[in-house]
């Protein structure tokens, strides 16, 4: 059964007027759920529990906001007089998977999109938190351009192995992840990594650079162990995620040295300084980011 029919089949069960409530109500108990776990007509884990609410502010940029959980998990602050609605989505709403739409129906679609598996889903935010030395600009490229006398760099830096952008390539190519750089270079400015990206044709899109430090809210949100503090990256890269991240966001950093915290070992993959991304580290990198 393809996603429209399923969803037709069950607005047909469950009337769109149970999903509402007003977000002036005060009392939890005013929310409706649907469907409820035992009531689900199908196995379809990812749709239910289901609350939709208005956005009397309309902060969101839209009226309805459909949430995967049950009306008491709904942030609590959703339903406060005095809520900043930019305020909820730049900090709790980033932690949240929340489908938006101008009706409710929309808002329900928008969830559902959301919540399709990643691989397939141009909704779900992948990130490849990528390291230059080592990993694009190698060890045997440099040798082997000094070997033969060539030109080993440009205004921007040393040159990229092109088989190591080729790899590159592959993995943006599969997961049209976006790339936050968390190299050293990042000292030269976003700006400056862009306009490289673009002089030299490379692959992908650069939206960020990690900050060289830890950012306030996520320092108040987290309990550092004293070993973090020996991997600054890791660090970098965590509040990073915390800031910028939606809950679902897929990201892969790819570094040739042990700089993350344990936590993000999952996501981890070390490069060879000597050849960089190899096709097994770009394979590697596809199947976290798209399963």
């Amino acid at each position: 059964m393809n996603r429209a029919e399923l969803v037709r089949q069950i607005q047909q069960k469950y009337q769109m007027r149970q999903l509402l409530f007003d977000s002036k109500d005060d009392e939890k108990d005013n929310m409706s759920i649907w469907p409820s776990q035992d009531e689900a007509p199908y196995n379809i884990d990812n749709i239910y529990p289901l609350t939709i609410i208005k956005d009397r502010y309309h902060e969101s940029g839209y009226y309805y906001l459909a949430f995967n959980l049950e009306p008491w998990d709904v942030p609590k602050e959703i339903n406060d007089d005095g809520l900043d609605f930019c305020g909820f989505f730049r900090n709790k709403g980033k932690k949240h998977i929340i489908g938006k739409g101008n009706t409710p129906q929309e808002a329900l679609d928008n969830l559902i999109e959301k919540l399709r598996p990643a691989s397939d889903n141009p909704l779900v935010d992948k990130y490849l938190f990528l390291d230059f030395d080592g990993v694009l600009n190698t060890e045997f490229y440099q040798d082997l351009l000094l070997s033969q006398g060539k030109q080993w760099q440009d205004e921007h830096g040393a040159f990229f192995d092109p088989e190591t952008v080729k790899q590159l390539e592959r993995i943006i190519d599969a997961t049209q992840a976006s790339i936050v750089i968390e190299s050293s270079w990042k000292y030269l400015g976003l700006k400056a990594m862009q306009e490289m990206w673009h002089d030299r044709q490379l692959p992908g899109r650069v939206i960020d650079i990690t900050s060289s430090c830890a950012s306030d809210s996520w320092l108040q949100a987290t309990s550092i162990d004293e070993n973090d503090l020996n991997h600054s990256k890791g660090i970098e890269i965590a509040s990073w995620l915390f800031d910028h991240a939606a809950e679902g966001t897929r990201y892969v950093i790819i570094d040739d040295e042990y700089v993350i915290l344990d936590s993000q070992l999952p996501h981890f993959i070390m490069t060879n300084p000597f050849d960089g991304i190899t096709e097994e580290v770009a394979n590697r990198a596809i199947a976290l980011l798209n399963n």
